[in-house]
């Protein structure tokens, strides 16, 4: 119980204060695999977590748990012993669009411009039909993508302000992910 009051105390603070919201997306992106209610948790607990694993897992690659870590269930590197670095790997521009394109919902059509519009990717409800301007940087492209596509698989409130919220936030996550500046995202406010 106490575990899940902690989850709904989380969940009612990043309705209202965007850093937490932002921590949360942070811990999200890193834990991709985690539920929701799991990095809730995290996000709570040990938000700068990186690489987590049961006490008996440390145990077996050859870690202990530090003297005063709390005492959980599971627990970050930086709570152990070891001198293991979390593993990242850095992914070329390609891989990473070809990663977030894979199983594309949508059709995707590669265009010159994109008519009545700044952006470099956009998607077309009426056509069903992803669009991404030739030629542009891989981040930005990268970062709308990931807006497009999650508003196209999006099932849309009425709420403008939420929906593009949404996409930003999906934006957000994914960008942090993949080592993509998200200086440039727009989440300064949790809509009501």
């Amino acid at each position: 119980q106490e575990v899940y009051d902690l989850m709904d105390k989380t969940a009612d603070e990043i309705k209202t204060d965007i850093n937490k919201y932002k921590q949360y997306l942070d811990v999200q992106g890193r834990f991709d695999k985690y539920s929701v209610g799991n990095a809730l948790v995290i996000s709570a607990t040990y938000p700068n977590a990186t690489q987590i694993k049961e006490f008996d897992d440390w145990k077996e690659s050859g870690a202990f748990i530090k003297k005063g870590a709390n005492v959980k269930k599971m627990f970050d590197i930086s709570q152990t012993s070891s001198t293991q670095k979390p593993r990242t790997i850095n992914y070329d521009d390609r891989v990473k669009l070809t990663a977030l394109l894979k199983d594309c919902p949508v059709d995707i059509k590669a265009v010159d411009e994109i008519p009545n519009s700044d952006k470099v990717a956009l998607w077309n409800r009426e056509d069903n039909v992803l669009y991404v301007k030739r030629g542009g940087e891989t981040p930005t492209i990268f970062k709308q993508l990931a807006k497009e596509l999650t508003r196209s698989a999006l099932e849309e409130t009425g709420n403008t302000e939420l929906d593009n919220f949404k996409c930003e936030s999906t934006s957000y996550m994914l960008c942090k992910k993949y080592g993509i500046d998200v200086s440039d995202i727009n989440i300064n406010t949790i809509p009501e």
